[in-house]
């Protein structure tokens, strides 16, 4: 009977030890775990929903290694960029030449944000821009690359 019990409480251990890859969500194809990803994202990134919330595809990607590789291998995961957004090279870089989806509050802020993202202003579909009245000659003088006439929604 000890060694019933034993053995009973060695399957237990080993059940413990990999419970994450027996999950279900492991049985997701990829497609439906970028769908789920994809609306995660676009609804904590809705000040009206969630106000703050840290940037969202990289809560994703400490999960597991394999919702890392999807949030890796997936461009319009990082297409939406804020201000408390870090490392906005990186979101760029991630997002490939997908169009963006920016919402800074540069009011207050630094404005060395935007050396990032005016060269990629060629992508810019959605902008949602505070800046101070001094700084509104900035876009002025990239206009001269046709920056207004891109943008879907200002």
């Amino acid at each position: 009977m000890s060694d019933l019990v034993e053995q009973m409480g060695g399957v237990l251990h080993f059940i413990d030890i990999h419970r994450a890859s027996i999950s279900p969500l492991k049985a997701f194809p990829p497609e439906l775990l970028v769908a789920i990803f994809t609306e995660y994202i676009n609804i904590v990134t809705d000040p009206w929903i969630m106000p703050t919330h840290p940037e969202p595809p990289l809560n994703l990607m400490w999960i597991c290694s394999q919702w890392r590789a999807i949030v890796l291998d997936t461009p319009q995961l990082w297409t939406k960029i804020s201000s408390s957004t870090p490392m906005v090279d990186l979101w760029v870089n991630r997002s490939k030449e997908l169009p963006l989806d920016l919402k800074l509050d540069l009011s207050l802020d630094d404005v060395s944000v935007l050396d990032a993202l005016i060269p990629h202003a060629h992508r810019w579909e959605r902008v949602d821009l505070a800046l101070k009245p001094d700084h509104h000659s900035i876009l002025h003088q990239q206009n001269d690359q046709n920056l207004i006439g891109l943008i879907q929604d200002l």
